[in-house]
């Protein structure tokens, strides 16, 4: 049996788990026993069908299905997310830099969630000037996301207040996609309302829709409209429209028309037309822009993925007021990381020319109370992974292909991982496929919680497993054949057993070196006690024939 919650499958044996979403196989994996997580997958917004098969290693099917409805904006109950951060705005004169103490800037929010289909949270903003607090209040029904957020603002002089209500529609309706999209926005300010930042409020409110539709040959028609309702200056009133459409995998070309019909009745047009191969390190991107006239062609290259990135991209355009080329090269490593870039401009009213560019390197060194590293610029939280005995003539990368930035752990150092969310459980994974024949890490998944800005420790031992073969006789010369046995530590604890065959030869698969004691299961044999010599791992040992000697 397996217990089964909307996040969490208990498996009780070694078992082969499929599991598909909305029809499609996402995994089809084989696991050990214990919990796996179910929340991880990549939902839609709207109702989602989930089918799991689990099949154990005595060949027993079960089948589980769940519905569940999910958007990304909605916690699970209990759970909670939130951000804070302090600025000091920076300010340049010629070339010295300086940052307005006097004039710091904060914001905070914190969400969380209440149940499976409501989420609330307040935020906060605030400079010298303006304090600024909002709660939102976000609900999932079975039509849609609705969003409400009330608003306050405090200055020396003046009180306002702001309301918004916002509508998002479902990508699947029931267990299926839906024909349509469709969002829209409304808010109110009061005269007296302020901005962090922003002096002055002369918007009354604001109202915007826009819905969607998808058609046959994999293309899509939307169409909205806005409004800006200001209190001293005319209002702003503009429509759009856009399709879209994919040929094959590869190709898809937009249209986007906007016409403002008040002010100066600006009409602008944009097309677009894009390439990208699906596992291509090719991508192109290109645009046409009725305003400026602007012709643009854009090219990236990713040569290079995994531990070590690199980008590279390639670009021209042209307007009827300028020429631009510019190309650029990004590198990213366990070690470090670096850029390279050159842009060139020609005007075209005064038929001036401009150069500019930039090289710059970026690394960092990490530690902590039991171990130091080096890597790239750590941004969020890191863990230091390291093995015993480190390896000296091949290397482990882990994190390689995760939303982490990996490291490898070699003769030079251990492995540093960053770009980890503090105070949330990550998985990490060893990559062993460059480990030699012979040699398995005791671990290689295993799960942190790192603190903000800092890092944790984790310690692989790698260890040498050596294959035996030896001829078993009794101690009057004869042959031992079709006997079972088993070997056992010097803890008493079985480690392996074996069969030997008609000529009373045994093999032993994997073990460590060291000393064992090894008895025969049926027969009046005492306990030989063996010997495993030390080796690189790998080999197999000729212990040449091993004699038991009958009890007395």
């Amino acid at each position: 049996t397996h217990n089964l919650d909307k996040t969490t499958l208990t498996l009780k044996r070694p078992s082969q788990v499929e599991i598909f979403l909305n029809g499609s196989q996402l995994e089809n994996i084989k696991l050990p026993p214990g919990p796996v997580d179910l929340s991880n997958y990549p939902f839609a917004s709207g109702r989602n069908e989930v089918l799991i098969k689990v099949t154990d290693d005595l060949g027993h099917v079960e089948t589980f299905n769940y519905s569940t409805l999910f958007h990304s904006q909605i916690l699970r109950p209990g759970y909670s997310e939130f951000n804070y951060s302090l600025e000091f705005p920076q300010s340049t004169t010629g070339m010295s830099r300086y940052y307005k103490q006097n004039d710091p800037k904060f914001s905070a929010f914190y969400n969380l969630g209440i149940t499976p289909s409501d989420t609330t949270g307040i935020n906060l903003q605030a400079d010298e000037k303006t304090k600024l607090a909002g709660i939102d209040n976000y609900w999932l029904s079975p039509i849609g996301l609705w969003t409400l957020v009330l608003g306050g603002s405090y200055t020396s002089q003046n009180k306002g207040a702001a309301e918004r209500l916002d509508y998002q529609s479902l990508e699947r309706w029931s267990d299926k996609e839906a024909p349509f999209l469709f969002r829209s926005s409304l808010e109110f300010r009061s005269a007296s309302f302020r901005q962090v930042g922003i002096s002055s409020n002369d918007l009354r409110s604001t109202f915007d829709v826009y819905a969607s539709r998808r058609l046959p040959w994999n293309s899509t028609l939307g169409t909205g409209f806005s409004r800006r309702d200001y209190r001293t200056r005319e209002d702003q009133f503009s429509g759009r429209a856009d399709y879209s459409q994919n040929f094959g995998r590869s190709w898809q070309w937009g249209l986007n028309y906007n016409q403002d019909f008040k002010a100066e009745k600006e009409k602008r047009v944009l097309v677009t037309l894009s390439w990208s191969p699906p596992g291509s390190s090719v991508q192109s991107y290109n645009t046409y822009e009725s305003t400026d006239q602007n012709v643009a062609t854009q090219w990236r290259y990713q040569p290079l993925q995994g531990l070590h990135n690199i980008n590279t991209m390639a670009s021209a355009s042209r307007s009827n007021k300028d020429e631009k080329l510019a190309i650029q090269a990004d590198y990213a490593g366990p070690l470090m990381e670096g850029r390279i870039d050159h842009q060139n401009r020609h005007s075209r009213l005064n038929n001036s020319t401009d150069n500019s560019g930039q090289a710059n390197l970026r690394f960092a060194t990490v530690w902590t109370n039991k171990n130091f590293g080096f890597s790239r610029p750590v941004n969020d939280a890191f863990a230091i992974v390291d093995a015993k005995p480190r390896p000296r003539q091949y290397q482990v990368p882990i994190g390689a292909f995760s939303n982490f930035n990996g490291g490898t752990i070699s003769k030079y150092g251990p492995a540093v991982v960053t770009n980890i969310q503090p105070y949330m459980e990550s998985n990490m994974a060893l990559d062993v496929r460059d480990l030699p024949i012979g040699q398995i890490a005791d671990q290689d998944v295993f799960t942190i919680i790192p603190p903000y800005k800092g890092g944790v420790d984790v310690m692989i031992e790698i260890q040498t497993r050596t294959s035996l073969s030896a001829e078993l006789r009794d101690n009057t010369g004869k042959t031992l054949n079709l006997k079972t046995g088993r070997i056992f530590n010097q803890q008493n604890i079985e480690v392996a057993s074996f069969f030997s065959n008609r000529e009373g030869r045994i093999y032993i698969d994997e073990i460590k070196a060291g000393t064992y004691n090894l008895e025969i299961d049926d027969g009046p044999f005492a306990p030989l006690s063996l010997t495993v010599p030390t080796s690189e791992g790998g080999d197999l040992i000729e212990l040449g024939t091993l004699t038991m000697t009958r009890k007395e």
